[in-house]
């Protein structure tokens, strides 16, 4: 929310020119945060690195300046090819981690 509450308008009026923008991200951190009661970090921790073995990944990110309790959520994550593999995984398995649990 910190980061929503510093945005400009994307376009200076909508629908007369197209601007990438990440701020569905930072939605997305939002509504996470308000329906987990956890920070994006912690509900990224809670419900996806520790269910899927994923021991070195998160934002806490001193590379892209991402921190715990400010998370660049569009591009301030951390992980190592392991991590990494281990979300692809779960992916192609249709959400599914190696123990078959969802």
């Amino acid at each position: 929310m910190k980061q929503i509450n510093r945005l400009r308008p994307v376009c200076p009026r909508p629908g007369m020119s197209y601007t990438y923008s990440n701020y569905g991200y930072l939605v997305l951190a939002a509504v996470t945060e308000r329906l987990t009661g956890r920070s994006f970090e912690d509900a990224f921790q809670h419900y996806v690195a520790k269910p899927l073995g994923m021991t070195s990944s998160g934002y806490d990110c001193p590379q892209s300046g991402s921190t715990p309790d400010l998370p660049f959520v569009s591009n301030g994550f951390c992980t190592t090819a392991s991590d990494y593999g281990k979300l692809m995984q779960m992916l192609v398995r249709g959400g599914v981690n190696a123990a078959g649990e969802r």
